[in-house]
């Protein structure tokens, strides 16, 4: 008696879909920092990995509020920085040294920084101001020289009357911090004058206890702010009052428009 034919069972694959996608932990990181990297501008000096621009973190911003699983990039509340004014002397062609950047506040990982200010040189004359984020032991460059590896991201010259300026950037990996420079420019009469000068972080929170971090941070920073020592952190916070408050923070992030690329 003839054996019967076998039959063969195919297995069709369920079609992958961006639930699917994300419920794997290696990729909602993967597609916000593929977001980051979509941008496109020319820069000088050329960015490292990839050109940072506002749109991009807007976009990582939207993605991350496409549902839990994306939340894996948060906006922390903005660093402010003091007013400055810079004047060099006749013979100061250096930049100046002004402040030093975190890239890990609370410890946390950060996906991008945007430095954002108003800025203006001296309001006549030759335009030699300048601002730059450099690497931490290095060195901004002098009156119309070239930019060195060390230099992050910055912007030159300096207009004649205010302006908005955004300087985007991502962190090294290995990077503990970064120095930002300014410069007025020798020759006399230069001067470089800086204002509401704030720093925004796009942090990495893609596990629990980034999270926790996350939120001691975010608890510290409101601490504070607020006048007369109150208390604004609470045991009973939750996941449902960190969306409101991150959509808040996000508005006033578009309020500054980061996007707005002055450089």
């Amino acid at each position: 008696m003839a054996a019967e034919p076998s039959t063969l069972s195919v297995l069709v694959p369920e079609p992958t879909t961006l639930s699917t996608l994300l419920d794997q932990d290696w990729a909602p990181l993967y597609l916000a920092n593929a977001i980051l990297c979509s941008g496109s501008r020319e820069t000088l000096p050329p960015s490292s990995a990839c050109d940072l621009t506002g749109d991009a973190i807007q976009q990582c911003l939207s993605f991350a509020a496409v549902c839990h699983a994306s939340r894996v990039v948060r906006l922390l509340p903005p660093r402010h920085l003091s007013d400055a004014v810079f004047r060099s002397d006749a013979s100061r062609y250096t930049a100046f040294e002004w402040h030093s950047l975190s890239v890990r506040p609370g410890d946390l990982r950060l996906a991008a920084v945007v430095v954002q200010c108003e800025w203006k040189d001296q309001g006549w004359g030759n335009r030699k101001g300048m601002l730059s984020v450099v690497r931490d032991g290095g060195r901004a460059p002098n009156d119309y020289a070239a930019w060195g590896s060390d230099v992050i991201v910055g912007c030159e010259p300096a207009p004649h009357n205010y302006e908005k300026l955004d300087l985007f950037f991502r962190p090294s990996t290995d990077a503990v911090r970064y120095q930002l420079f300014a410069r007025a420019g020798g020759g006399g009469g230069h001067a470089l004058t800086i204002r509401k000068v704030q720093v925004r972080d796009l942090a990495i929170v893609d596990s629990e206890a980034a999270l926790e971090r996350y939120k001691q941070y975010v608890c510290e920073m409101q601490q504070s702010a607020a006048p007369g020592g109150v208390n604004l952190c609470g045991d009973s916070e939750s996941d449902e009052g960190e969306e409101s408050e991150e959509g808040e923070e996000s508005e006033e992030g578009e309020e500054s428009d980061p996007g707005d690329e002055s450089e």
